[in-house]
């Protein structure tokens, strides 16, 4: 066990090419370990597309706005966002492969309660469950995928990992459309549920790793929670309720600043504030944030517009979802490889740029061309979208020092939670708005929050290489 309760070292080239020897795991035993964490994204990702693509129906059957319905994805986002952080310091206290484990009985509990107590408020809670079990997963996904495989192949593993996350997005639309055709809506929840109890019973094959005495920032935590919480709450009311909507922005606003000013004063700090600041690093995740939050909304309008505004079927509504799955699959496998060879920064500006072409496609789909053409949007978006997050990810996983992964994994999870929240909410407030084009006026609010990710990105061309730090 590894006492690191003293001042951790800065990051430093040193640092940075010491975590080049790590050799990951030997041969077979590295395949069966990234078949678990590959059942782990077909539980996650595949049945939150299943559960978007259901959503209109979900609205009609319990008579609830679409703006209400939403709320199954902020619940959801508000609790990962709240505990990711969290999840990730009990990793290094009592083990990633524990916490995963923890984190995927968690997944399969929030299913069966779904099954079992269909009505709206609980479902609310059961996705909060789900939240918490996504939240566990993913804070200590990056470190064990950074455990599995040797440094020098990291842009390899991003790629596998990142046609993973494009083939369950593709599946969960293309199979949640399928049972909805044959049963009912509830039957979304259960879809997943024997992926993720084999990934549960595999589990024992991921890799063992050094528990970290490390006291727990608990008033870091729990502001932490308040900042998201608030943030998030505030946004899905906003347009309902808009008095406490603002108490609640300005209660995160006060506990941001509050969280800032702690985290300066201890040791241990249950954010890591000196890997934000890193002027390539925080660069990077703040494009994290604001492209996951650009695919959240784009996700979260397309049910809508495909079916009610295009009047498409459900099963054709869910083959033109995986259009976009199927695009970022093609793009993380030559833009992960790349990465291994050239620096990220240029390729992540290829990515916004098509992020935003690609919308700009779609958009006019809506209001001015043909919407056959909406296929070509959605296929452009999906290639930027892949290739933005393949040299982006490769970035945040190899410039933090290895004896951080844990934290630095979690920080990479949080940042993706908390654009994917914050695309959700700027929906609602959207579909609150704009009554009547509720997915074509979120689409062209996404269009606009591309532009400014193409500009963040020229402004990181000016970065020191990656590979340099």
């Amino acid at each position: 066990m590894v006492d690191v309760s003293g001042n951790r070292p800065p990051l430093t080239s040193d640092n940075a090419e010491h975590t080049l020897d790590h050799p990951g795991l030997p041969l077979p035993r590295r395949i069966f370990a990234v078949a678990v964490l590959l059942m782990m994204i077909v539980a996650l990702v595949g049945g939150a597309n299943a559960v978007a693509i259901g959503l209109p129906r979900i609205s009609a059957e319990l008579a609830i706005p679409a703006a209400d319905a939403i709320w199954l994805q902020n619940a959801y986002q508000i609790v990962v966002i709240v505990a990711i952080l969290p999840c990730a310091t009990l990793g290094e206290r009592i083990g990633h492969r524990l916490v995963f484990r923890l984190g995927l009985a968690s997944m399969v509990a929030g299913s069966g309660l779904v099954l079992v107590w269909p009505q709206f408020m609980p479902l609310i809670g059961s996705r909060m469950l789900q939240g918490l079990g996504a939240a566990l997963v993913m804070s200590v996904s990056p470190a064990i995928l950074r455990d599995i495989y040797p440094s020098s192949r990291l842009g390899l593993a991003i790629s596998i990992n990142a046609v993973g996350v494009a083939v369950s997005a593709a599946l969960g639309p293309i199979a949640g459309s399928l049972i909805l055709e044959a049963a009912p809506w509830q039957a979304l929840f259960g879809l997943f549920m024997p992926v993720s109890l084999l990934g549960l019973a595999m589990s024992a094959l991921l890799p063992t790793d050094e528990k970290i005495c490390r006291a727990f920032d608990l008033r870091g935590a729990l502001l932490n929670g308040l900042v998201a919480g608030a943030g998030m709450g505030a946004m899905s009311i906003a347009e309902r309720y808009p008095s406490l909507a603002l108490v609640l922005l300005i209660a995160a606003v006060a506990a941001g600043i509050a969280l800032v000013l702690h985290v300066r004063r201890v040791t241990t700090p249950f954010l890591p504030l000196d890997l934000l600041l890193k002027r390539g690093l925080g660069f990077a995740y703040l494009a994290s944030t604001l492209n996951f939050a650009i695919n959240a909304m784009t996700v979260i309008s397309l049910p809508f517009l495909l079916i009610e505004s295009f009047g498409m079927g459900i099963i054709s509504a869910g083959r033109m979802m995986a259009f976009w799955s199927v695009a970022v699959a093609g793009s993380v496998v030559a833009t992960g490889l790349l990465s291994d060879r050239f620096p990220a920064e240029p390729l992540c500006l290829f990515g916004a740029a098509a992020v935003a072409t690609g919308l700009a496609l779609l958009t006019g789909a809506t209001f001015i061309w043909p919407t056959e053409l909406s296929a070509i949007g959605i296929v452009v978006a999906g290639i930027g979208f892949g290739s933005f997050q393949a040299a982006n990810n490769r970035i945040l996983i190899a410039a933090a020092p290895r004896h951080r992964r844990a934290v630095a994994g979690g920080l990479q999870a949080m940042v993706r939670e908390v654009g994917n929240g914050l695309g959700f909410g700027i929906a609602g407030l959207s579909f609150a708005f704009w009554r009547g084009h509720e997915p074509e006026g979120t689409l062209a609010l996404a269009l606009a929050m591309a532009v400014s990710a193409v500009m963040l990105n020229i402004t990181r061309l000016s970065d020191p290489p990656m590979r340099r730090w």
